[in-house]
Parts: C-alpha cells; sequence; structure tokens
C-alpha cells in the first residue's frame, strides 16, 4: 500500500506530514487509519512535547478523496456510519491529544483538512492559502468536523461558510481566529514553526496539558458559583506539584526550568 503519511520526531516534537501529493493530501479510508495510528504513537511517547501537521507538498489538504466518495456512495448507511466514524475518530483523537497541536497550511484547505486545522491548538497559515467547506454542495454537510470548526470560528461565522461553501481567504480565516498567524510563503512556515516549538518548550509539560484540559472545560461554561471552587482546586493542585515547585524556585533563582518530561 502506498505510503499516504509520514511520522518523525525531531528533539521532542513529532511532525505528522501528509504525503500523498499527487490526490493534493485528499483523505481516503487509509489515510485516516495510517494518521489515527500515528496520534496513538505520539499519545504513548511520554517525552513528546507536540506535534506539528503540516504537508510535503504546496497544498495541505483538498478534503476526501474522489474515489473514496464514489466507494461511499455504494455502501449501506449502516456501513457509511462505520466509514464516518474513523473520520470523527481522528478530529476527536487529535482536537484531545494531550500535548501541544499546529497546523502549518498553505494551499488547499478544504474540507476534512480545515477540519484538522480547527483541531489543532495553533494554526498558521501562508497568505495564499485557500479555505472552503464545500459539502452542501455534494448533498452533504460537514457533520464530522463541523462542531470543531465552529468551536475554532464562531457559531455564526462558520455556519455562513458551511451554507455557502464559498471559498475564503487566509486573511479572513486569520480574522475568524481559525489561524492564528499568517506568513508570506511556505518557507517562511518552517522558522514559525521554530518560534511556536520555543514557546511551547519554555511551558511545563503537564501545566501545558492541564491548561489545554483547563481551555476545553471552560470553553462556554456556565458561570456558576461553582466556578469558585473549580478553578481554586486547579491551580492548588499545580502549586503544590513538582512542576510548580520548580518553576517557582527556578524564578527565584533567575534561572531555566527543568521540566523533565510528562508522567
Amino acid at each position: 500500500m502506498t505510503q499516504t503519511i509520514r511520522l518523525e520526531k525531531e528533539s521532542a516534537f513529532y511532525h505528522l506530514i501528509l504525503d500523498r501529493q499527487d490526490k493534493r493530501n485528499a483523505f481516503d479510508e487509509h489515510m485516516i487509519a495510517h494518521m489515527i495510528a500515528s496520534l496513538d504513537t505520539v499519545r504513548a511517547d511520554k517525552s513528546a512535547r507536540g506535534l506539528i501537521i503540516r504537508s510535503s507538498s504546496a497544498h495541505f489538504c483538498a478534503g476526501g478523496d474522489i474515489a473514496w466518495m464514489q466507494r461511499s456512495a455504494q455502501m449501506s448507511e449502516r456501513e457509511n456510519f462505520d466509514d464516518a466514524r474513523q473520520l470523527a475518530q481522528l478530529m476527536y483523537q487529535l482536537f484531545s491529544l494531550e500535548v501541544p497541536t499546529l497546523s502549518l497550511v498553505s494551499g488547499a484547505v478544504f474540507g476534512g483538512g480545515l477540519g484538522l486545522v480547527a483541531c489543532t491548538d495553533s494554526a498558521i497559515a501562508t497568505e495564499d492559502a485557500i479555505f472552503c467547506l464545500s459539502e452542501v454542495r455534494l448533498g452533504l454537510i460537514p457533520a464530522v468536523i463541523g462542531p470543531y470548526i465552529m468551536r475554532a470560528m464562531g457559531h455564526r461565522r462558520a455556519q455562513h461558510f458551511i451554507l455557502t461553501a464559498n471559498r475564503f481567504s487566509a486573511q479572513v480565516a486569520y480574522q475568524a481566529g481559525l489561524v492564528h498567524e499568517l506568513v508570506q510563503s511556505t518557507d517562511d512556515l518552517s522558522s514559525a514553526s521554530d518560534d511556536w516549538c520555543e514557546a511551547i518548550n519554555s511551558g511545563a509539560p503537564i501545566a501545558l496539558a492541564v491548561a489545554k484540559q483547563f481551555c476545553h472545560e471552560m470553553h462556554d461554561r456556565d458561570m456558576s458559583e461553582s466556578i469558585i471552587d473549580i478553578t481554586a482546586a486547579c491551580i492548588a493542585s499545580l502549586r503544590s506539584s513538582p512542576e510548580g515547585q520548580e518553576g517557582t524556585k527556578a524564578f527565584l533563582e533567575k534561572r531555566t526550568p527543568d521540566w523533565g518530561h510528562r508522567e
């Protein structure tokens, strides 16, 4: 079977490289399965500090593969459920990955590719990247990726692009909060990625994992009185943890903290 992705590790950061160049990295069931297996590898490595998703070519991801879509048209509803659930599993595994995640995007960012961007914690795009959710023009909707896109862009803005299926620019994606930084060219993505890795490396591994989970749990949470004890318990636990103790001690001693690995 042709290799469609590569998983490489540089220092403590994994790179998941989409490498189906002849199809503009369009998904099929085999590529999805390989990506899930790669995320399992990252999740199991306690020395990992982060994951970067990028393309080996000019285009990030063109969405669903045409041949895969043709096969799905011949499936029963149950078979389609199982097939769609695999894609849903990929998105959730990426969204819930313990370490920080970054997507580096250029060219076409369509359908499921846009879903990958929405599932990562940070995203950097080239100024000429083009985004699109074209599913309604195929008689479908972006159901599996929709919750993550609405979370990343805001409900009403995402709804507009889901209903119109209009393409939108990297500048619009930046204004919407789908991407966090714009660079001029694909050559600039590498240096922007290095800056992101440096920033992540400066943080404590367990604190980063807790911060990520905290952000997920606090999103749209009802601001009731219970928030007092929930937030106090969170910071109290970290203050008394080995990482919290090391961070405070290093700050007072004016030195770089020794974080070690996640446990």
